[in-house]
């Protein structure tokens, strides 16, 4: 029993390592990390999004002094 319990133990230490590994990647990546970002973004957008309700009206500037 001892011995699968050692088993598993490794397992979950060699999947928390790799993870480790691919978390430090990115962190040291500006470039990775703003890739990250941009797809969460764009699956929350999918998601969640609707199209605009609102008309963006352009109009003259105001008279000022």
């Amino acid at each position: 029993m001892a011995k699968l319990e050692e088993m598993k133990i490794r397992g979950e230490q060699d999947e928390l390592a790799t993870e480790r590994d691919g978390l430090e990647k990115l962190l040291g990546s500006e470039a990775k990390l703003k890739q990250l970002i941009k797809e969460e973004l764009q699956t929350i957008a999918d998601e969640y999004g609707d199209k605009r309700r609102s008309k963006i009206v352009e109009r003259a500037a105001a008279a000022g002094d």
